[in-house]
């Protein structure tokens, strides 16, 4: 079941991978870090489990979205034409989105 929270970001950009590991090669996040989660795989996968409902948006998920540098070089070498920095954006998009505005706690705070 795909989570309706994140609906508006095709799927396309996180089912088809196929976990060649090229874009690993290419990755500064995964070159510096040696981590899968720091990897465009390990991003597409942390994604995929979001929107099938089974991980929950959180700081820890937006800091694995926010290392990704938006080179593209993942895009430009994956085989069936996934685009994990597109993701990693739309998925920071998403993530901003559901937190609650910063100014909303300030200003309900003086009627207190």
């Amino acid at each position: 079941m795909v989570n309706e929270r994140l609906h508006p970001i095709p799927e396309n950009r996180y089912l088809n991978c196929i976990r060649c590991g090229l874009c690993l090669a290419v990755c500064p996040t995964y070159r510096e870090y040696l981590s899968e989660t720091a990897s465009p795989r390990g991003r597409v996968a942390l994604a995929r489990k979001c929107m099938e409902g089974d991980l929950h948006l959180s700081p820890n998920l937006a800091e694995q979205m926010n290392s990704c540098f938006a080179c593209m070089a993942c895009s430009e070498i994956c085989p069936v034409g996934i685009q994990p920095a597109g993701l990693a954006v739309d998925m920071r998009q998403v993530e901003e989105q559901s937190r609650p505005a910063a100014w909303k706690g300030h200003l309900f705070q003086g009627l207190i």
